[in-house]
């Protein structure tokens, strides 16, 4: 009940959690140790955060006439200036770097017209995605190197592995499109825990 709390919560403030549920969600339904968890544990975790968005959802429906649980264009920009290649955040407007026509300004057409255009430059979105995840140990190297370490040596603890999943989907997910270095400030306690 507490992690669905936390995850339902950590939604609410940051959206690019999102792909966290899923992942919990499954790794709750691994098999650890003699017995099965029981589905109730697992019907908690990934109900809890659905129900904590609902009336946020709602409000999206009334006020844009569609289904979107999420803000309304809130990441474009992380977005559009992450599939260019761009590492960090950036001021002004994205759209005005694009060589050909911009996405239109549509409910998911930007995230589209990002998967394609990092699709299309695999070596730039490789680039830009290992400057990122640099940049992300480059703030706490120590830690991060810690953090790893227990992670190997802890991967049979059903706690550790959980830990160890939040942290790397975390990383992924805000290490994908542009970032600031205040985006990395939740994921160094969950390191420390680890530690």
């Amino acid at each position: 009940l507490a992690a669905g709390i936390g995850l339902g919560a950590s939604l609410l403030f940051r959206s690019a959690l999102a792909p966290l549920l899923p992942v919990l969600v499954a790794a709750d339904r691994l098999p650890r140790g003699p017995g099965r968890r029981p589905w109730v544990s697992t019907l908690l975790l990934a109900g809890v955060p659905i129900l904590m968005l609902l009336p946020w959802a709602r409000l999206n429906g009334r006020l844009n006439g569609r289904f979107h649980p999420f803000e309304f264009h809130g990441a474009d920009m992380n977005i559009g200036s992450g599939a260019l290649g761009i590492v960090s955040n950036i001021e002004g407007n994205w759209r005005a770097l694009l060589d050909g026509p911009a996405p239109p300004r549509e409910p998911r057409a930007v995230m589209s017209w990002a998967l394609w255009e990092m699709a299309r430059h695999p070596r730039r979105t490789a680039a830009a995605v290992a400057a990122r995840v640099a940049w992300a140990f480059r703030l706490h190297p120590w830690l991060c190197l810690g953090a790893l370490l227990a992670a190997w040596l802890l991967r049979r603890r059903p706690g550790a592995v959980d830990t160890g999943l939040t942290a790397a989907v975390f990383l992924g997910v805000h290490c994908a499109f542009s970032v600031s270095p205040l985006y990395f400030t939740p994921l160094y306690p969950l390191l420390a825990c680890l530690c």
